[in-house]
């Protein structure tokens, strides 16, 4: 190796101490990057002309997007949990979900409103009922007693996503702090296990939820618990062996063609692929999503490291809670204005979603940082032990 290698080498490593230290975790923001880009893919494709009906096939790629959020938001929130409580000695839940709720609900309720102005203005009509649904984030359950969507339900159709993980929320932090860090890895596998049982069940004795099947919590929580299993391995000693091997490239390059098999999967495994999918194939799909990342996670110096980690990549990861929530009202299929029609659709998505970021997120974040020193004043008067603040203000988009 040369010289100027062996410096290189150091610099990235030196680079990547920097990222955990200050609280940024290598490569998620590239990763956030590559999921929004599925789901902006597979929705633009809506809205894509005739001549593009080949193509259209090929860009069915949502669900992985998804998916990948779902994982990532897994080992990021356990990460700085098991943080958490290394510091401190324990989590507090209070400014967890202070944070969570800084984070997540002023951009959620801003789009909210505007799908609410457009429907009392007579743009489009709206049930009640399905907005009812978003505000409360219970739509991925809406089915047992919303039985009719109405029209127009896709302006609010994506909020599954966010009541699953809103429900995640309440769930794990909880379920963390009682078992504790030692403990909350045999919990998290326990509750991976729980949902393949209750996805077996939901298929057989509640035929009105199978098409539900991967968005309610007891059935599709697993993809939030993979990343959180990946967290809970990566910090325990134990296991330090099985997280070097998976954290290889040859892990990472076997773990690339299990993300990409499903296209060509039923080729192979004919009839049987009905059953492969929803089971086996998608646990192996969800770790190999989580193998992915945690290669990633210690490969910044790669050359796929270095694109993950690049100004464009890591601006439209930052961005992508504002894309996932804007992109809806722009990549319609029922959107037949102007507006929704390819390509100027998408540049209207990055706008509108640059705007809420600007507008909403950033003022929002700045201001938890001072609620959260104004919390910590108080419990320091009162003599409640409460979080570090180097810890507080880790990276948590």
């Amino acid at each position: 190796m040369s010289h100027s290698d062996s410096e290189r080498q150091r610099a990235v490593k030196q680079r990547s101490c920097h990222s955990r230290t200050a609280g940024r975790i290598p490569s998620l923001d590239g990763f956030r990057a590559i999921a929004i880009g599925l789901v902006l893919l597979a929705h633009a494709a809506h809205t894509l002309p005739p001549e593009f009906e080949a193509p259209k096939k090929l860009l069915q790629v949502g669900g992985l997007g998804v998916s990948v959020f779902f994982v990532i938001s897994g080992y990021l929130i356990t990460t700085l949990m098991v943080r958490e409580e290394a510091r401190a000695g324990s989590v507090d839940l209070t400014e967890f979900y202070l944070r969570r709720a800084f984070r997540i609900l002023p951009p959620f309720y801003t789009y909210l409103t505007v799908i609410i102005l457009l429907s009392v203005l007579g743009i489009f009509v709206l049930a009640p009922q399905v907005i009812l649904n978003g505000a409360l984030f219970i739509t991925n359950y809406k089915h047992y007693w919303t039985p009719n969507d109405g029209p127009n339900y896709w302006f609010v159709g994506h909020f599954w996503t966010l009541s699953l993980e809103e429900q995640f929320y309440l769930l794990w932090p909880a379920i963390f702090c009682i078992a504790g860090r030692r403990r909350a890895l045999p919990a998290a596998l326990v509750l991976i296990g729980l949902v393949q049982a209750c996805r077996v069940a939901t298929h057989y004795f509640d035929a009105q939820s199978r098409g539900q099947i991967d968005m309610m919590l007891h059935t599709s929580l697993d993809s939030l618990m993979t990343g959180c299993v990946m967290s809970l391995a990566e910090t325990n000693r134990a296991y330090h062996r099985m997280v070097e091997t998976l954290r290889s490239s040859t892990a990472a390059i076997i773990a690339l063609f299990i993300v990409l098999g499903p296209p060509i999967a039923p080729y192979f495994l004919g009839q049987y692929y009905a059953y492969y999918l929803p089971t086996i194939g998608r646990l192996l799909g969800l770790g190999s999503i989580a193998v992915l990342i945690l290669w990633a996670i210690h490969n910044e110096g790669s050359w796929a490291g270095r694109v993950l980690n690049s100004r464009p990549f890591v601006y439209v990861g930052v961005l992508s809670y504002s894309l996932y929530l804007w992109q809806q009202l722009f990549l319609s299929p029922v959107n037949h204005s102007w507006l929704g029609q390819f390509p100027q659709n998408l540049l209207l998505t990055f706008v509108a979603a640059q705007l809420s970021y600007t507008l909403v997120e950033t003022p929002f974040l700045r201001m938890r940082g001072r609620v959260e020193e104004h919390v910590r004043r108080i419990r320091s008067k009162k003599g409640t032990p409460h979080l570090q603040p180097e810890v507080a203000a880790t990276t948590e988009k």
